[in-house]
């Protein structure tokens, strides 16, 4: 059982790492383009997407990924000499609906079925140095809602749920695939901060 928890902890802690961004040694140049304009996928009754356009999914998703490349000393600019170039190959934001059915035999919740609505926002890049491409890679933060037959404050106060066996819906904020879109942008810097380190040593 001990050596289950580490393996899982252990795969916690690497799949972290890969957003964690690492601070650049000494200054570097960098051009962000952007190929196209955020692609937008949304289902037949959408909830959230249709909350902001297109234009301020991309400046949401710059907005973040500009913050984490500064902080990482990355020193951004429209010049054409800059010494790398960032490439956004595309930026997607997607919602998407499927069907949650409960399956417990105690609740009498037990056959419902919910339409839940998940949010992604995923990116594709490529990195080039002088010209060249050095590497390329993708980003991507989802969230999704849900359904929960956890106690809550209420359930604990009044004595009630003891058994688990009341399903309640989870909703998202309404602004969620703003927050998605600058957290893909912070995601795609910390790809971005790892490989210029190593280009630059």
């Amino acid at each position: 059982m001990a050596k289950r928890i580490f393996f899982i902890f252990s795969i916690i802690l690497v799949l972290q790492s890969c957003y964690l961004s690492k601070k650049v040694e000494g200054p570097c140049t960098m051009r962000i383009e952007f190929r196209d304009t955020p692609l937008i996928i949304r289902p037949d009754y959408p909830k959230y997407i249709d909350y902001a356009t297109n234009s301020q999914y991309k400046e949401a998703f710059s907005q973040g990924l500009t913050e984490e490349l500064t902080s990482m000393n990355v020193v951004l600019t429209e010049d054409s000499h800059s010494e790398f170039v960032l490439l956004i190959s595309s930026l997607t934001i997607k919602e998407t609906v499927s069907m949650s059915t409960v399956e417990d035999a105690s609740s009498n919740y037990n056959g419902q079925s919910y339409s839940l609505h998940r949010c992604d926002a995923d990116a594709e890049f490529s990195l080039h140095r002088h010209g060249k491409k050095i590497s390329s890679g993708w980003a991507s933060v989802s969230k999704e809602e849900k359904l929960n037959n956890n106690r809550n404050f209420g359930d604990y106060l009044f004595g009630s749920n003891k058994d688990n066996s009341e399903y309640r819906y989870k909703g998202l904020d309404s602004g969620i695939c703003m927050d998605l879109s600058k957290r893909c942008g912070r995601r795609t810097a910390a790809r971005i901060t790892k490989k210029i380190s190593k280009a630059i040593k």
